[in-house]
């Protein structure tokens, strides 16, 4: 990414500075919106073993969402909440107390519901998915969050209203399309890897479940 912005200063197609709320007038994203439920928020009691996957914090590591370790609701109990309905390729980022964990939605599932830690963003044409996510990756994004949230607190937080405040740095047309298509080879590699890993885990653990019942 720091080379394609370096190539475009030296061409004169420097990077447009915006707001979150500048991408939201231009119709670039949706409104960002977290899964603040107030009085309807599910409690561990709640939590089935299958049904509407329900997103933490702590279920985004290294750029996915770890639906296998995460906590599900009935679809009769999410059907009752306003809020926090991401979908497939909404860009994820945590902004409470676990600052800048980064994600995309995968397939899978209709919907997944967030937490209050967590904010979707919906991203529409002009601006990738994979571009944003890796934007929200980066150092400078990364330290500028922390400095909206109040400086790396255990309790830092940084509510909706205030990330519409956040900068994000946009390409030209013509470096978006690249940077989209290099680090959607990336992506592609990463989910492939991962899904490998997961696979193994997965016969690793039934193969001890066969030996324990021995």
């Amino acid at each position: 990414m720091y080379d394609q912005y370096r190539s475009d200063a030296q061409n004169g197609n420097p990077w447009t500075k915006y707001t979150v709320q500048d991408l939201i007038d231009k119709k670039y994203i949706d409104p960002p919106m977290d899964g603040n439920h107030g009085e309807l928020h599910p409690k561990a009691s709640d939590y089935v073993a299958t049904g509407i996957p329900f997103v933490m914090a702590n279920n985004l590591s290294d750029g996915f969402v770890d639906l296998s370790q995460c906590a599900f609701i009935t679809e009769k109990q999410a059907k009752t909440l306003r809020k926090g309905f991401a979908r497939p390729d909404d860009v994820l980022l945590t902004h409470k107390a676990t600052l800048g964990r980064t994600a995309i939605v995968p397939e899978g599932y209709e919907y997944i519901i967030l937490t209050p830690q967590v904010t979707y963003y919906r991203v529409h044409k002009g601006l990738s998915n994979v571009y944003l996510r890796y934007y929200f990756e980066s150092s400078y994004f990364q330290s500028t969050l922390e400095a909206f949230a109040g400086g790396g607190s255990t309790r830092a937080y940084i509510g909706i209203t205030k990330q519409c405040g956040l900068p994000v740095y946009l390409p030209c047309e013509s470096s978006m399309n690249i940077l989209t298509y290099s680090l959607s080879q990336i992506e592609r590699v990463r989910l492939l890897n991962q899904t490998e890993i997961q696979q193994l885990i997965d016969a690793r653990n039934t193969l001890i479940t066969q030996l324990s019942s021995r």
